[in-house]
């Protein structure tokens, strides 16, 4: 609702029939964020406003928010704490239907997406630390130690099974000719959530484009036809940072 001029508007901000928001801010030029089980709503200039999946939130449901004294806005929301600089929030506002760039720190980064029934739960403090009230667990946050990006994944090729042999991934490695079963297995020695570290691979010769394996280290071919190739990996970190530095090998099956 708002009150103003001596008249009652009221704005619809759950239209599903959601429980109430849980936290609602007001800004200084009188817009109006709350909480909502379907997602970040908006009020301004009298047009409500809202920012779920479709435009890059990781999950719909958001318990709570706060924004920092460098203008980024934390979520509290049903799948982890979800970091956005000010300035992709402004392209929201400015377009509902932009798809905004957000950071997800989930269960893998310690965070406990677990909502409750408290109201206005999140509350930053002096020392520059955010922080998350769900009724079940209290969370801290400390952007100033977040702000550490992990380094690019360097990508290392470990071996290659042909039809249940493995082979060293040795250079200009000569495999027998009309191999049934091909292998390549490929790691990335990270140390900061290992389970974050996704992997794309392509072997020039043979695809015409990158294969997105997710979180496989393992790429499998069937059938291989004679001829020269080159097997191309890359990593990207905890951060989704993808190194432009592919590991490689070189193959050949069936021909000198």
């Amino acid at each position: 609702m708002l009150f103003r001029h001596g008249v009652v508007e009221k704005f619809a901000v759950n239209p599903k029939g959601y429980p109430v928001s849980h936290q609602i801010i007001a800004d200084g030029d009188g817009s109006v964020l709350a909480a909502s089980e379907d997602g970040l709503v908006g009020l301004r200039q009298d047009k409500v406003q809202r920012m779920t999946k479709k435009n890059g939130l990781p999950c719909d449901s958001v318990i709570s928010f706060i924004e920092d004294d460098a203008k980024r806005w934390w979520l509290y929301t049903a799948c982890g704490v979800v970091e956005m600089p000010d300035s992709e929030l402004q392209r929201w506002w400015a377009n509902p239907e932009a798809a905004v760039q957000t950071h997800l720190y989930d269960v893998l980064d310690g965070a406990r997406p677990q909502g409750g029934p408290s109201f206005n739960s999140a509350a930053y403090t002096s020392d520059g630390r955010v922080w998350f009230a769900s009724g079940f667990v209290l969370q801290m946050v400390n952007p100033s130690r977040l702000s550490l990006k992990a380094l690019p994944a360097e990508t290392y090729i470990e071996s290659v099974i042909v039809d249940r042999k493995e082979f060293a991934a040795t250079a200009d490695l000569k495999l027998s000719p009309h191999p049934r079963d091909l292998q390549i297995d490929y790691t990335s020695p990270t140390f900061l959530i290992p389970q974050k570290v996704k992997f794309r691979y392509r072997l020039d010769g043979y695809d015409h484009d990158w294969h997105d394996a997710g979180t496989r280290r393992q790429a499998f071919y069937t059938d291989l036809p004679p001829g020269k190739y080159s097997f191309r990996v890359i990593a990207s970190n905890s951060d989704g940072v993808w190194d432009d530095t592919p590991a490689r090998l070189d193959f050949s099956n069936g021909v000198s």
